[in-house]
């Protein structure tokens, strides 16, 4: 594994930043070697840029791999003249319709990789005022091709007739009971500038947008995955914008994420400044680079753990989960909310006895294993790095 990272690390250094690329003399690009880099890439959902590191640089020249890798850049081309089909298509409705609104994430932030098809996204995202929501809907309507999905607490999903999925954000956060909640976000739409050449829209202020960024950032590594892209966006923001530095350190201290951003920002600069390692940094490149953008069972259960407050009540937390949860497991409830505690008992039946089972495959000693884990390895980190 630590081959594989370190060689994964320098593609994209190669790539993204433009660094002089020389693979460790140690690092033998076998077929084997090529696939675990590949799977591990993927889960990191840098594959394309992997790909083009190695295919531009000649590494694969002579590789019976190469159509694989090639692969991976053709579909993430394609994805992503799907998706930028899509949010035109939904920009100019929001335009035509006199519907203000600002895009967020990936669709602002793939404007800073040398190649806008690097930057891989699950979903569109765009946010608008609430008391526009309705207005927004309907608007999507009448494009057509556009299905509603789902609603949460402060976003809307539709799914395009491309299988583009489409998340109409009406608050930047959802849940106020978050410990990385502040109010920080409330302000938004009055810092927004207008963006030149549009009349309806707009982009986030600079402490807002890199905030937003940290805080998801946060809010991933709490729950076990954060992934490298996040951290290539981090360090591309730092290097491409002109930000207000002081501006910026005001937010994150008021939204009590200062010491967090430093932690990631440091990790960023090891990878593609050539910072110097430290204890913390490895320690954090373990974790990140183990748990992949949506986190494994060991790093889930590890930052689960420590989120609720030890082994039982993460167990508790697994078998009682919030009504948002509950209802996409029971569609019934979308139409019957009243029948929630019936549900939760035939939940709890299927997680003791049925197929989904909690305690099954010695669930309780993975989690007790994952659990003394934490105590050695990562208890000390999420402190350090201002999780905790």
């Amino acid at each position: 594994m630590e081959h594989i990272t370190e060689a994964m690390i320098q593609l994209i250094s190669s790539e993204i930043c433009g660094s002089p690329l020389c693979l460790p003399s140690d690092i033998c690009l076998s077929e084997k070697f090529l696939v675990e880099l590949l799977l591990l890439a993927r889960k990191h959902g840098i594959a394309q840029i992997v790909s083009a590191a190695l295919i531009n640089n000649g590494y694969l020249e002579n590789s019976p791999q190469k159509g694989l890798f090639m692969n991976e850049i053709y579909s993430s081309v394609y994805s992503y003249e799907k998706m930028n089909t899509v949010f035109n298509e939904v920009c100019s409705a929001f335009e035509k319709d006199r519907i203000p609104y600002i895009p967020l994430k990936g669709a602002v932030i793939r404007n800073l990789y040398p190649q806008p098809w690097m930057r891989s996204s699950c979903d569109i995202d765009i946010l608008v005022k609430e008391k526009d929501l309705d207005f927004a809907i309907a608007s999507l309507g009448r494009l057509g091709g556009y299905k509603q999905k789902d609603k949460s607490n402060h976003d809307v999903t539709f799914v395009s007739a491309d299988g583009i999925a489409v998340e109409i954000h009406y608050k930047l956060l959802g849940d106020k009971k978050s410990p990385l909640y502040t109010k920080v976000l409330s302000s938004v739409w009055n810092s927004a500038e207008l963006q030149t050449g549009y009349k309806y829209r707009y982009l986030l202020s600079d402490g807002i947008f890199y905030y937003y960024h940290i805080l998801h950032m946060a809010k991933h590594l709490r729950k076990g995955g954060c992934g490298i892209r996040s951290f290539i966006d981090l360090w591309l923001m730092n290097e491409k914008y002109n930000f207000d530095t002081a501006a910026i350190k005001r937010v994150l201290k008021q939204g009590k994420l200062l010491k967090f951003e430093n932690s990631v920002r440091e990790l960023s600069c090891v990878w593609f400044s050539d910072a110097q390692y430290t204890d913390k940094t490895y320690q954090l490149q373990d974790f990140v680079v183990k748990g992949g953008i949506f986190g494994t069972t060991g790093t889930r259960i590890i930052s689960d753990t420590q989120r609720k407050g030890g082994k039982i009540g993460y167990i508790l937390s697994r078998v009682f989960v919030p009504f948002r949860y509950l209802k996409k497991e029971y569609p019934i409830l979308k139409k019957y909310p009243f029948l929630a505690p019936w549900c939760e008992i035939c939940r709890l039946f299927s997680l003791l006895f049925g197929k989904k089972k909690i305690f099954k495959d010695n669930y309780i000693e993975k989690i007790n294993n994952e659990a003394e884990k934490q105590k050695s390895n990562n208890t000390l980190l999420f402190k350090d790095i201002g999780l905790k």
